[in-house]
């Protein structure tokens, strides 16, 4: 029952937002995750010259036309080490002619690792080079920092610290510059379904800007996405889109965001009961009462926040709805979903 309960869905029009609302939801790119700096994008790389324990040099000049990722690190900083391994095993599948990850061996000194055997020890697939303090300091380096260098010289992105997705953002950046994905709603779908979130978000950002119009689907896709990333931020910019939306967006923005939540596994109580308020926001304000699909969404909210009572409210105010309307095809599903309630403690 519970699987059908959630997969029978309403199906909406297709509506577009205002460029207000589609500024707000845009560019979030930096808000989920810290240390995401892109102040130096589109600027040529400082020039390099690095070696490696057996003497190979790897000069920028002569990478021209690779995508590179810089990743500095040290034997003692513990989040370097899980970031390395984690950036090798995603990024194993673009080695070749034009791609090359190298491991920049950066402050080693400061507590004195032996950075040649532990590379030797984790068999890495890509190169290390060794003495690069210098360089590192003069480009303000720490441990860890990732450097993402496009095709032709320039910073695509520089990443600080560890974060539960850095390497999937590293990874979203190396798969733009190497593969050149389609940026369409279909893609963006598609990457959902296969928990790729990170590359989601970015799919619908390049959506985003070049269509101050974007379709409801793009904003739903996205915010999937956000709520498996960080629940609390995503609950954070919404706020921020319902203080600063306008009157029509922010019905429009309401119904969507919450349905969203609704339809969503796995999310904290907090979350559902977050969607509630949503839902209760679109009853108080614009006259959602004698709506089927708000009283529905909105009890499965509050069943899955926890709160039995007001989930079997909303849920029995459908099922009078749908009876008054005389919807015979979905008064069995309402019934069923009063009774699923019922029946859980």
């Amino acid at each position: 029952m519970q699987k059908t309960i959630l997969t029978i869905l309403a199906i909406l029009p297709m509506i577009c937002f205002g460029q207000n609302y589609v500024s707000l939801v845009q560019d979030t790119r930096g808000f989920y995750t810290s240390g995401w700096d892109n102040s130096k994008n589109g600027q040529p790389i400082k020039p390099f010259s690095m070696t490696t324990p057996d003497g190979k040099v790897l000069d920028s000049n002569d990478l021209i036309g690779k995508v590179i990722v810089l990743d500095f690190w040290s034997t003692w900083c513990s989040p370097c080490r899980e970031l390395t391994k984690e950036l090798n095993n995603m990024l194993q599948k673009y080695n070749g002619e034009n791609f090359l990850m190298i491991g920049v061996n950066f402050a080693e000194s400061v507590k004195k690792g032996n950075p040649v055997k532990y590379w030797q020890e984790q068999d890495y697939k890509f190169p290390m080079t060794i003495n690069n303090d210098a360089y590192g300091k003069s480009i303000g380096a720490g441990n860890p920092t990732v450097i993402i260098i496009d095709q032709q010289g320039n910073v695509a992105g520089k990443f600080d610290a560890l974060t539960d997705f850095r390497a999937q953002e590293i990874e979203t950046i190396v798969w733009k510059l190497m593969e050149k994905p389609e940026m369409s709603s279909n893609e963006m779908i598609t990457l959902n379904n296969n928990k790729e979130y990170v590359k989601a978000i970015y799919v619908a950002d390049e959506i985003m800007k070049r269509d101050t119009l974007a379709g409801k689907q793009v904003i739903s896709e996205k915010f999937k996405a956000l709520l498996k990333i960080s629940q609390w931020d995503t609950m954070d910019l919404m706020d921020k889109v319902t203080k600063e939306s306008k009157d029509k967006e922010l019905e429009v923005y309401l119904f969507d965001a919450a349905r969203v939540i609704a339809q969503a596994e796995d999310l904290y109580p907090k979350t559902y009961a977050y969607g509630a308020k949503l839902f209760e926001i679109l009853i108080s304000k614009y006259s959602y009462s004698d709506s089927l699909m708000v009283n529905d969404f909105m009890g499965r909210c509050y069943f899955k926040s926890g709160d039995k009572d007001q989930a079997l409210i909303a849920a029995h105010r459908a099922l009078t709805l749908a009876e008054k309307l005389k919807q015979q095809e979905t008064i069995p599903y309402l019934k069923g979903v009063l009774d699923y309630y019922n029946t859980k403690k």
